[in-house]
């Protein structure tokens, strides 16, 4: 991959980049020059500015075209059917006004106009909007990164042990001449940072090599981004060739080369999303498809009801008393059908759509928001009501400053999200996580079990019978039970030892254990250890008698107290030096398995157990050594992959490069070169472990995927190291006479072997290969049970020889452990750039010795545990009908055991490998039951059954797996919700899903004592000491927050993990978020339909006038202001209406379904049922007023002597079907002429105070009052779709109760001020209806109507709940699986 310049060596040792002051040297210079300087890398002030500069400027270029406004686009609204009706109706409008002098058609106009002009805004504003609001998300992330106080100051003293964030995946970057972890995402163009081998380049990048005495030179070896860094060749060695010289050669392969970045990693992320912004639309959800449906056939009606009317209009013209009528008289009739059109014209539902629509988001926005998005501090800061902060999670509980502040934030920017919040929440069928530390289980692993190593009987014969052994210092101070140091002998005084015989030889241990004869006696004693938050160390043993163990506990406890985490990640060194192996190199790659669990914390047990902490800080640790494993089966050559290799159906974005390999993945972090003293036999002893199931040849878990062949294998670039078999080795200097001792910790299948012996709690007694099968059996359980195992052996230093060797390494050593074909390991230091020298072969060889010969302490099982309430909230989301499916990185073992703490059918066949396997599991029919790999799965599910998508739990996967299956489950049409870290490379997942959350996952806390991670306990201030925990900001840093924002620029909510309130909420808000949802649309679909009702019972009012010749039963402003006015406000008081108990066990339907399901006719069909025979009591209410009065009035006339013969013969008979069969134009035209003959005779009871402008007044005010009080009525009815009235109660929607109160009150008081001026005669005796009217029209109806409405509602409910029990069985069911469901 490198290869060797003739003017300088190239290494390991890399030299810092170039000044910031200085140009970048883009090719070698000659070493004869003189002038020559080596590069150094960028500042921080000038990177985040480079940084913000290269933002800004895609932001510059995308805000130009946005604000590029087309007429097309402002023309747009025209195209639509409210759009281009209402200015021709507006039109008619104005020419009937011009030629009438009517002034009551200009009102109606300007109350037509306001609503046409926000429905054009709204149409017009929306896409805008969801256009600046991405420009603007991006300008939020920079100005939050600019107005943080550590943007742009120099980086210092940031060497020391600082855990990153559980969820990050950090990249070692070199910023002011000190090593920095910062976010994959923040290495910007000029940087220099540090790859291990197998992981993918975050950006383009140069490599650099070292020219000494210069420095670091640009080497011309180019990268691009998501490639796989992989220089290393075949590392085995070959028969052919000799030890030495295979292992010169490979010390010259680097283990972790430094690149210069020739691009900014972040900007093709933020490139991405701006063009998604500005090309794509919002995705449908099932609510607007069945809004479209019902839109579509409220069209047709309305455009029939049009031709109907105006027909009967132009009938109505061939009789020869309405022919005979003026032409103005005929535009007020024609006006009719333009009324009725725009009462069933979709102009208000449109707005009310999306002013309820932008409520409802504003809600569950700030839900999310207060309840999971803020941080600690920010809520002391808002926190203005103490009830806000506990309790049940509720969108009432959330302050209604931050609701109204995210309702102008959506009316001013739009919605955030390529989806719309409420609404895909509502139809939400599946709820996946791609990470697991802080979103579903703790962020760091606690004791659960102890094992201890113990005896059946005292033996006679004892290894140590003729020699002193070194006391184990498990004493402490101050305590006369402690003060007595326990002697791994029996009775040996801790003073008497004979420090040269203390560790007998292998030649010597042999001899001994021919002389004993005796079975072994090995017996386990396994202590169950659980969370007390009373107890001062946060822990107890369930057993009451765990004191009689206490000699065993002493040294087990002590050396887990003393397995100390390296203080420093990166040593501050010059030169190339600089660029040698260093802890943070390997560390921030363990992170997954036993590897992660060797970062935790475990010295609490010394604190329960007793010990004091000044008595365990005396036991310094000296020094710190890593061995590396290198398995036979996993030293296949990696194959480099480049960008043109991979289909463009597989790639990822640029944006989202993994540059940590972090997903239980083994990774080359380290140079292995084998001894040249090969043929020294290892001590490594045989173990049953050995024979467990092989490890996997792991694919690449970065970003970046490798096609799958259909054979089932993956080309990708296997790892080398095997994280998880990693054993850590510190040297601790004993307080007592200043002597060594070694204490090593790590998996038993790599500790067992070394252990040739074990501690009982008395003596130490030979370890042998059944006692070995013991143990082996015990952590093969605790991994049934989902445990971790950890081993700790312990062995005194005593010789010369062995206290020499820790004198020899480094603070912080590293060394490999390269398996042969023979089985044995051959060990060498890693991590040095000058190569392997005699004297480092002589040190690894002298610490594979060292290393053999350890007395086991004892193991412990330590346990990453879901939170407490996630089973339930799980369990919840499946009786909602949404599937919770979990993708985890790790194998099919862990997986399972993950999917069982968090309650998921864990039986069979309730996993899928996400790898592609070349085993295929088929059933008796010959078919895959569930296949393994992208391609296979997608295949399967379009030619076999969908059983795939219906299972929870998915091992292997990567991002690119997880966004393919993703995918998958949308093109069978599913909703789903992802949530990931935002510090992760999930940038491509949100995109892909159809709504997002991330979650930003503080800094773990880290213990004083040992550096390892520890979560707080819930405690109280007085128990817990001040300095008990180290808690970072590292989350908090400038640089991590623009990570975490960009990375989370798809996502539609965001949300924190904070430590301080103990169990995370992110799914509990989550649940509660899609509660609220659902209860919001909910009210949204009865606002909506209770309007329709309200319009189409004025439009079948409007409707009836036309076809039978009435008069009005409403005048035309009177219609526009209830239509406009009235039943908006009355409508909207729906929305607070309670949730129903069973809204969380209702099953959502799919996008495919809502056609069949749904039945949107049917439902048309039965709410009209409730609203039009409302209508038809209005109008015969009103023709029955009309012709009360107008017949009384008509007696006095008759009996007066102002009747006419030409009144006596219009009027001769008059009754009421006068007014079904137009009879009634010629006598009122007749009385009209008696009454006012100055007015103009085609306008009958228009203005004026005649009697017979009282009686239509009176009887128009009687209509609309009983109009008014059957929709507050029937509104009630609209509390829940499915709920009787009896059920619900009136007084369950206070917001309702009091507008339907308000309106009808104010809606008497105007119909009475009308009926005053109108009538300023004494008309008392036939004004007032008599009781039989008052008990018809405004009790008898309105019990019917209700009656009625409780009929449809209860038929609507039946078919839902047969509709719910099929979802259910189709739910529930898995077709073509081995499973009883």
């Amino acid at each position: 991959m490198i290869k060797e310049n003739s003017e300088g060596q190239v290494g390991q040792g890399f030299w810092p980049l170039l000044p910031p002051e200085a140009p970048a040297t883009t090719g070698m210079a000659s070493s004869s020059s003189g002038d020559f300087t080596g590069l150094v890398g960028l500042s921080t002030t000038v990177a985040n500015e480079r940084l913000i500069e290269q933002l800004e400027e895609i932001v510059g270029e995308f805000l130009v075209l946005v604000k590029a406004v087309t007429w097309r686009s402002r023309l747009s609204f025209i195209q639509s059917q409210e759009g281009a009706i209402v200015p021709l109706v507006v039109l008619f409008y104005i020419v009937a006004a011009a030629l009438t002098g009517d002034m009551y058609l200009i009102g109606e106009v300007l109350l037509i106009l306001p609503f046409h002009f926000l429905a054009w805004y709204i149409s017009f504003r929306l896409p805008r909007a969801e256009q600046l609001r991405a420009i603007a998300k991006v300008q939020d992330c920079i100005q939050r990164f600019v107005s943080s106080d550590d943007a742009f100051t120099t980086a210092s003293d940031l060497t020391h042990q600082e855990a990153v964030p559980p969820s990050a995946l950090c990249v070692s970057v070199l910023r002011d001449r000190v090593w920095r972890q910062l976010p994959y995402n923040m290495v910007v163009e000029g940087d220099v940072f540090k790859l291990r081998e197998g992981e993918t380049f975050p950006c383009h990048a140069e490599r650099l090599a070292v020219r000494l005495p210069y420095g670091a030179i640009p080497s011309g070896q180019m990268f691009r981004a998501r490639e796989v860094f992989a220089p290393a060749p075949q590392l085995v060695q070959p028969a052919s060739q000799p030890a030495e010289a295979f292992g010169a050669r490979a010390a010259e392969v680097p283990a972790v080369a430094s690149f210069r970045a020739r691009s900014t990693a972040c900007v093709p992320m933020v490139r991405k999303f701006l063009q998604s912004a500005q090309r794509e639309g919002r995705t449908d959800t099932v609510f607007f498809e069945v809004a479209a449906l019902v839109r579509d056939r409220l069209k047709k009606i309305s455009m029939v009801a049009f031709v109907s009317s105006t027909c009967a209009c132009g009938l109505w013209l061939l009789q020869p008393a309405v022919k005979e009528q003026s032409l103005q008289w005929h535009l007020q009739r024609f006006l009719l059908p333009l009324r009725v059109i725009l009462c069933l014209l979709p102009l208000l539902p449109a707005i009310l759509l999306q002013v309820t629509d932008i409520w409802g988001n504003a809600r569950i926005q700030s839900l999310f928001q207060w309840h999971a998005g803020l941080s600690d501090e920010d809520k002391e800061l808002e926190k203005s009501d103490e009830q806000s902060l506990s309790g049940e999670i509720d969108a009432s509980r959330v302050p209604l400053q931050w609701q109204l502040k995210e309702l102008f934030g959506i009316l001013w920017q739009g919605l955030e999200g390529h989806a719309n919040l409420m609404h895909t929440l509502n139809s939400t069928t599946v709820v996946c996580f791609c990470d697991r530390e802080g979103l579903l289980t703790d962020t760091c692993t606690t004791v659960a079990e102890l094992c201890l190593c113990g005896s059946k009987r005292q033996r006679k014969n004892s290894v140590f019978s003729d020699a002193g052994t070194h006391s184990v210092p498990a004493s402490e101070a101050g305590n006369e039970e402690h003060q007595r140091s326990h002697s791994y002998r029996s009775g040996r005084s801790p003073s008497k030892k004979t420090p040269d015989e203390s560790q007998p030889s292998p030649d010597r241990e042999e001899s001994k254990e021919e002389e004993v004869m005796e079975e072994s006696n090995f017996t386990t004693v396994v202590l169950d250890v659980q969370s007390d938050h009373h107890a001062p160390s946060g822990l107890r043993f369930e057993e009451a008698d765990w004191r009689q163990h206490l000699s065993s506990l002493k040294p087990l406890c002590l050396s887990m107290a003393v397995s100390r985490q390296p203080r420093e990640l990166f040593s501050q060194k010059e030169g190339p030096m600089l660029f040698d192996l260093m802890a943070g190199d390997l560390l921030q790659a363990m992170h997954r398995g036993t590897s992660a669990a060797m970062h935790d914390c475990t010295c609490t047990m010394s604190q329960l157990i007793g010990f004091r902490e000044d008595v365990v800080a005396g036991f310094t640790d000296v020094k710190f050594c890593m061995e590396l494993c290198r398995p036979l089966k996993l030293q296949a050559p990696p194959k480099q992959r480049s960008e043109a290799s991979i289909p463009p159906e597989q790639r990822i974005a640029e944006a989202s490069p993994n540059t940590v390999a972090t997903h239980a993945q083994p990774h080359m972090a380290w140079r292995a070169a084998p001894s040249p003293q090969s043929d020294v036999p290892s001590e490594a002893m045989p173990s049953p472990l050995d024979r467990e199931e092989a490890m996997p040849q792991f694919s690449n878990a970065c970003g970046l995927e490798s096609p799958e062949d259909d054979s089932g294998h993956s080309s990708a670039p296997g790892g080398h190291t095997n994280f998880s078999q990693t054993l850590l080795t510190w040297f601790v200097e004993d307080p007592r006479d200043g002597s060594y001792q070694m204490f090593c910790k790590g998996k038993p299948k790599r500790l067992l072997p070394r252990c040739t012996h074990y501690f009982d709690g008395h003596e130490v007694l030979p370890l042998h290969e059944e006692d070995r099968h013991c143990l082996t059996r015990l952590v093969l359980q605790w991994k049934a049970s989902g445990l971790t195992a950890l081993a700790y052996s312990f062995r005194p230093l005593t010789s010369p020889a062995e206290r020499d060797i820790p004198t020899q390494l480094d603070k912080n050593t590293f060394f490999c452990a390269t398996e042969g074909e023979d089985g044995e390991y051959t060990v060498a230091q890693a991590g040095k750039g000058e190569g392997v020298s005699t004297g480092a072969a002589r040190l690894a060889q002298a610490w594979k010795e060292l290393q053999g010969a350890q007395v086991l302490l004892g193991m412990a099982g330590v346990k990453l545990c879901a939170s407490v309430r996630m089973p339930s909230y799980a369990e919840a989301l499946q009786t909602a009908g949404i599937r919770f499916q979990v993708y985890s990185a790790e194998g099919e073992k862990r997986t399972r055991t993950l999917g069982s703490q968090l309650g998921l059918e864990t039986g069979w066949n309730c996993l899928i490998n996400l790898e592609p396997s070349a085993k295929v599991v088929k059933n008796m029919m010959g078919q895959v039951v569930l296949p393994s790999g992208i391609s296979k799965i997608r295949r399967h599910t379009k030619e076999v059954d969908n059983v795939p998508l219906l299972v929870s739990l998915y091992s292997k996967a990567t991002p690119w797996r997880a966004q393919q299956m993703i995918s998958i489950m949308q093109e069978h049409a599913e909703c789903v919700t992802c949530v990931g870290s935002a510090l992760r490379p999930n940038f491509e997942i949100f995109r892909q899903a159809s709504l997002s959350v991330s979650v930003l996952v503080n800094s773990v806390p880290q213990c004083r004592r040992c550096f390892g991670r520890r979560a707080p306990r819930q405690q109280s201030a007085s128990d817990r000491g001040p300095d008990d925990l180290l808690v970072n900001n590292m989350v908090n840093r400038a640089e991590f927050q623009l990570s975490a924002d960009l990375t989370s620029l798809p996502c539609a909510l965001q949300a924190r993990h904070s430590f301080s309130n103990g169990e995370q909420r992110t799914l509990e808000v989550l649940f509660n978020a899609i509660k609220e949802a659902r209860r919001c649309v909910d009210c949204i679909l009865m606002v909506l339909i209770h309007y329709l009702c309200g319009a189409v019972e004025l439009a079948v009012v409007v409707g009836l006038q036309a076809l039978l010749c009435l008069p009005a039963p409403l005048e035309g402003f009177h219609v526009m202001a209830l239509l406009l006015l009235f039943l908006p406000a009355l409508s909207t008081g729906l929305l607070f209406n309670a949730a129903s108990p069973q809204i969380m066990k209702e099953l959502p339907l799919k996008k495919a379904d809502e056609k069949t399901l749904a039945q949107p006719g049917r439902l048309m069909l039965l709410y009209a049922l409730r609203s039009v025979p409302s209508a038809l009591v209005v109008v015969v209410a009103f023709i029955h007023d009309l012709h009360r009065v107008f017949s009384w009035r008509l007696g006095r006339i008759m009996h007066s002597d102002r009747k006419t013969p030409i009144l006596e013969k219009a009027c001769e008979g008059f009754s009421w079907h006068f007014w079904l069969t137009g009879q009634w134009v010629p006598c009122v035209r007749e009385l009209h002429q008696i009454e006012a003959p100055n007015r103009p005779p085609w306008s009958p009871w228009s203005t004026g105070s005649d009697e017979g402008r009282c009686a239509v007044s009176h009887a128009q005010q009687w209509c609309a009052l009983l109009f008014v009080i059957y929709q507050v009525v029937l509104s009630f009815t609209f509390l829940d779709r499915y709920d009787s009235l009896v059920t619900r109660g009136p007084a369950s929607n206070k917001v309702l109760y009091t507008v339907a109160i308000l309106g009808l009150v104010l809606h008497a008081a105007i119909s009475a001020c009308i009926v005053y001026f109108e009538c300023k005669q004494d008309l008392s005796e036939v004004l007032l209806p008599s009781w039989q009217y008052w008990l018809g029209y405004m009790f008898l109806w309105p019990f019917l109507a209700v009656l009625i409405s409780e009929g449809a509602k209860r038929r609507d409910r039946r078919y839902h709940t047969h509709l719910q029990k099929t979802l259910r069985v189709l739910f529930n069911t898995r077709l073509g699986m081995w499973s009883p469901k």
